[in-house]
């Protein structure tokens, strides 16, 4: 009978429920991705130090880009670079922008192409528009351009189908500021001169946030270090607002260096999926701390965030890679390239061994139900012979009772049958899904059991096919994430 399974689990000395068992707690509310930590990444390559760079992230080929910057006293750099998730690669196209630092990037999702603009260049300011199409920079001529600048802020409104660039320097010394907004079509740029708009100021943070369909316009800096802007505008193509988020605000739409000024809207900023507040636009504060945007307030996020081992966020630049859920910041010590990231603890689903039977019993994940926080987990299981199926759950892989993992259990009535982990719950139900059966497990949302890894295997009545007739599949370890 089915129970035979589960009469010899008191001879193995069933393992203690541990504090934390999953099949025990109900779901909760949907829990995002929550990002804890900066990790360095040794990457086998790092484009040489520099600061002044842009990164964008690059939907199209799945990558982040990176062009240009300045080492500390030289040069600047004039090379393009991509990030593919675990190392960076250097391109070499066959055309390139001339070297520059300070300049502008925004990535045209209905195009599939990197726009870069401006910057400064060995020779001065620049007003020249390129784009990136995944193999070469391409030149843009238009008629009509923004006047030479750099450190302007720049976004592409996908609705709209508009890359918008707002402000900047209009000398390298970055003692002359602008305040202008123009639109790039991916022909000419068109000036949208409009009374009510952002102060003027260099190194603004712009990101498209299309929950809200608005790019988003935030912080940057005077003419000094240390003059920051505390206001938030959006931009709907017609119009620049200033939001609730602008609370804090000294004088003109600005915060001079004194010990008043409040916590410093992000200094770089992208859209999120997941962050403790929902999809939200996010970015990474001057002062190192996570900020999510929500239109009314600027909601901290992560203040206790702490870098690990070996990174050093000395004068940051920022892509959100979409593709891998994931954080990358390019910065260094001073002189040493450093990479790193901050990421969300992926999900998993792992086969391990086989069933026994003829076929043997198999227990595989359902690649669209992940063990993902806040969510329902779940795995089918084939080859049952009878309609009385049962799962059961462990964490430990190494020893139940007295016993070593795996443990055949020929010398309890089922040959060639494995035991391959603890047995801490039994007996939990299955659903019976077209012609096989389903076993769905609801993970509560809390932050601890993110890295947990659950053990399950399948039992099903096989009446006739052993001594103890029951037959067990693999086993499936769920190891239980946030993405």
């Amino acid at each position: 009978m089915l129970q035979s399974h589960f009469v010899l689990v008191p001879q193995i000395a069933r393992a203690p429920l541990p504090a934390a068992a999953l099949v025990l707690l109900a779901a909760a509310a949907w829990l995002p991705a929550q990002y804890t930590q900066w990790v360095g990444q040794p990457a086998a390559a790092q484009p040489p130090y520099r600061i002044d760079h842009a990164m964008v992230y690059d939907e199209a080929n799945r990558e982040v880009v990176l062009f240009g910057g300045r080492p500390w006293v030289g040069a600047p750099h004039g090379d393009t670079w991509v990030w593919e998730g675990s190392t960076w690669l250097l391109r070499v196209p066959p055309a390139s922008p001339p070297a520059r630092s300070g300049h502008a990037l925004a990535h045209d999702s209905v195009r599939q192409c990197v726009v870069l603009f401006g910057g400064s260049t060995s020779t001065g300011l620049a007003s020249d528009t390129y784009e990136w199409d995944g193999s070469t920079w391409l030149q843009r001529t238009p008629g009509v351009a923004p006047s030479p600048r750099t450190n302007a802020g720049m976004a592409y409104d996908s609705v709209r189908q508009r890359t918008v660039l707002f402000g900047g320097a209009a000398s390298s010394s970055g003692a002359s500021l602008l305040d202008d907004t123009w639109e790039w079509n991916g022909t000419t740029w068109s000036a949208r001169p409009v009374a009510t708009r952002p102060f003027v100021r260099q190194q603004a943070a712009m990101a498209f946030d299309p929950a809200r369909s608005r790019v988003v316009l935030t912080g940057g800096r005077g003419v000094n270090l240390g003059d920051w802007r505390y206001d938030t505008w959006e931009w709907d193509g017609v119009a620049w607002t200033s939001t609730a988020a602008s609370t804090g605000v000294f004088g003109p739409g600005f915060c001079g260096p004194v010990p008043t000024c409040p916590v410093p809207p992000p200094a770089a900023l992208f859209w999120m999926p997941g962050t403790p507040f929902g999809p939200r636009l996010a970015g990474w504060g001057p002062t190192g701390q996570m900020l999510a945007y929500a239109g009314a307030s600027w909601q901290t996020w992560l203040t206790n965030i702490q870098p690990g081992t070996g990174v050093n966020h000395y004068m940051p630049k920022f892509a959100f890679d979409a593709g891998r859920n994931q954080v990358v910041a390019l910065a260094g010590d001073g002189s040493t390239p450093n990479t790193s990231l901050l990421t969300a603890t992926p999900s998993s689903a792992t086969v391990v061994g086989s069933g026994c039977g003829s076929p043997p019993l198999s227990l595989t994940p359902q690649p669209i139900a992940p063990p993902v926080v806040g969510a329902t987990a779940r795995a089918t299981i084939a080859n049952a012979p009878t309609a009385a199926c049962l799962v059961a759950a462990g964490f430990n892989t190494f020893r139940v009772g007295a016993y070593l993992l795996p443990l055949a259990l020929d010398p309890f009535g089922m040959p060639g049958c494995v035991l391959r982990h603890s047995m801490d719950a039994v007996d939990l139900p299955t659903a019976a899904v077209g012609s096989g059966f389903e076993y769905a497990l609801q993970l509560p949302n809390q932050l601890s059991l993110l890295g947990v890894t659950v053990r399950l295997q399948a039992y099903a009545l096989a009446p006739g096919v052993n001594p103890a007739q029951t037959i067990v599949s693999n086993r499936l370890d769920w190891r239980i994430g946030d993405v």
